[in-house]
């Protein structure tokens, strides 16, 4: 999509906030002064209405019951509730794929070094997918937790649930999934019974920053602990006002993803040409990930070979937004650990560029897109040479 004279293609980092969502926002930032917790008066009983009518939209969207979402600030602080929360036991080791998430790696390191709980890491194929014969051979009754992406953020790979879940659950394994990326890319009624946890956040599917939710399977909440006290609201399980703007708008957001069932096949169609038109430039491309008939519609990571992620982004700004990972790093451009672990090559890594196509991405983006990254490749080799 285009905003001013730049073309907008990292809808995996961020979504542009739908208009239809925002205008169901505004009456709430504006007009409406109630805190949701405040049963005294009309006012909290409208905004109380409000974060519990968005509760039900977001649970009809995972397939779920209300009373098994609870609201967060996004999918970081969910995905460190679903791990920090967990009350482990005497099962003394948590397990989590090679391509992880930031949040997810950083919140086991953070139990590891507590002491107490032992991180094994499980690798993955070429195209990002879990390596089952590695997690069958891991999993055993000391394990308490296997975490994992389900729609990677990188390369796109959508994770095979059901075989997930069936190997965990001979062995008594909690399963937590990482799902920020998921609403554009499946269905997540196909997965609910997989998991016993699960994380999103509302920016990435065209909700507002700053919220998402923790699904906890109701009859595991007693194993959870808050990671945030206070006042005990959401049933204990996260202290602190609910911001019922934010609420109301991954509300929206969620019934218009239930609505649009056709737009993961536009996206993917654009996505198509998007990767057809790279591969007509003079330049070795490869692609990172899945097919794309195989991955989240909307995701395209390539890797230029001889060229690196951090001079292409740089020269194609402020014209063209894509990037070379994930979002949530320290700011410096690094070569990607999830394109390095899934492809076993460190030059890949660090050539490799993140494409994301949103429902308003068109022909003409693309068209565009891709002429402004051919002129940019030119000047790179240009500069090289001399």
């Amino acid at each position: 999509m285009k905003i001013s004279n730049s073309y907008y293609f990292d809808h995996q980092a961020t979504c542009p906030l739908d208009s239809s969502v925002f205008d169901e926002m505004c009456h709430f930032m504006v007009n409406s002064v109630g805190n949701s917790h405040s049963s005294e008066h009309a006012f909290g009983w409208e905004a109380g209405n409000a974060v519990s009518n968005a509760t039900t939209k977001i649970a009809e969207m995972v397939g779920c019951d209300p009373d098994e979402i609870f609201f967060t600030s996004g999918a970081t602080e969910a995905n460190n509730l679903a791990i920090k929360g967990y009350g482990f036991g005497t099962r003394e080791t948590l397990i989590h794929s090679s391509i992880e998430h930031k949040c997810v790696i950083e919140a086991g390191r953070y139990l590891e070094a507590q002491g107490g709980l032992k991180i094994r890491s499980v690798g993955v194929d070429t195209e990002g997918r879990i390596d089952l014969d590695e997690l069958v051979a891991m999993a055993s009754n000391t394990i308490s937790m296997f975490s994992f992406i389900g729609v990677n953020n990188e390369i796109g790979t959508i994770q095979d649930f059901h075989k997930i879940a069936d190997i965990c659950r001979r062995h008594g394994i909690k399963i937590h999934a990482d799902m920020a990326q998921a609403p554009l890319a499946m269905n997540l009624r196909d997965m609910i019974d997989c998991v016993d946890t699960l994380s999103l956040s509302a920016h990435k599917y065209y909700g507002p920053m700053g919220i998402g939710c923790l699904y906890i399977r109701r009859d595991v909440q007693h194993e959870y602990s808050p990671q945030i006290h206070g006042g005990g609201q959401q049933s204990g399980m996260r202290s602190g006002t609910v911001p019922v703007p934010l609420a109301v708008g991954m509300g929206k957001a969620s019934e218009i993803i239930m609505q649009n069932t056709s737009e993961r096949d536009d996206m993917r169609a654009v996505n198509q040409l998007l990767w057809d038109q790279i591969k007509k430039l003079d330049f070795e491309v490869a692609l990172n990930g899945p097919s794309l008939n195989d991955r989240h519609p909307g995701s395209l990571n390539v890797s230029f070979a001889g060229f690196d992620s951090a001079d292409i982004i740089a020269a194609v700004q402020p014209h063209l937004a894509i990037s070379s990972g994930s979002a949530c790093s320290s700011g410096t451009i690094e070569p990607s650990y999830v394109v390095q672990n899934s492809t076993r090559n460190f030059e890949r890594s660090k050539s490799a560029i993140r494409f994301g196509i949103g429902r308003s991405t068109n022909e003409n983006d693309v068209g565009n897109a891709v002429a402004i990254l051919d002129r940019a490749l030119r000047k790179i080799s240009e500069i090289a040479k001399n």
